[in-house]
């Protein structure tokens, strides 16, 4: 295999709690999940600024903290995922192209990238950059057209079996990873890429 794009979050990186559960407490009503289900979407589709973003998710939720406090409950919510960390740093010094590839947002990014894997990584493909989500085509096409990956050499890992539907309809070589099992997730990347 060339390259390897690699989801983010449940992928590379642990999803330790729900911010949206937090924000909107044990048992929000649905009008208030769907409308923060809309900002999130359109948070990291890049319709919407990060500061639009905080100022509407302190609205519906009724956040009672400061901005800066809203932004902790929503970035602090990631710890690494085991094995996957050493996969990258061991396909990396083989001369594997390293590609993120995740629907996520700036608030994100900026807490993600104070972890050392991510220095690994020769490139990205972000949802609110590219101004649509997963399991969307844009980003697949996006990564195979401006990045010149090839899809029939190329390992998509994901954890969401719609995004991997997709990745398959392009050609891709894609393994779901499952966070609750992430040795065996592993094992069948190395498995892969025999």
């Amino acid at each position: 295999m060339e390259a390897a794009l690699i989801d983010i979050g449940n992928v590379l990186l642990k999803l330790r709690r729900n911010p949206v559960d937090v924000l909107l407490g044990s048992s929000p009503g649905e009008r208030s999940r769907d409308a923060f289900f809309q900002l999130y979407c359109c948070f990291e589709s890049g319709v919407i600024s990060e500061t639009e973003f905080v100022s509407r998710a302190m609205n519906i939720t009724g956040f009672a903290g400061t901005s800066e406090e809203l932004i902790s409950v929503w970035c602090d919510i990631f710890d690494p995922m085991p094995g996957m960390w050493d996969w990258c740093a061991r396909k990396k010094k083989e001369g594997m192209k390293l590609v993120l590839f995740s629907n996520t947002n700036s608030l994100h990014r900026a807490r993600f990238f104070r972890e050392p894997v991510f220095s690994l990584f020769d490139d990205a493909v972000y949802s609110d950059e590219i101004g649509e989500m997963k399991p969307g085509n844009g980003m697949y096409e996006y990564a195979i057209h401006k990045l010149g990956v090839n899809p029939t050499r190329t390992i998509y890992v994901d954890d969401l079996e719609a995004n991997i539907e997709t990745g398959r309809r392009f050609g891709f070589q894609c393994s779901r990873f499952f966070p609750d099992d992430p040795i065996t997730s592993v094992a069948r990347l190395d498995a892969m890429c025999r």
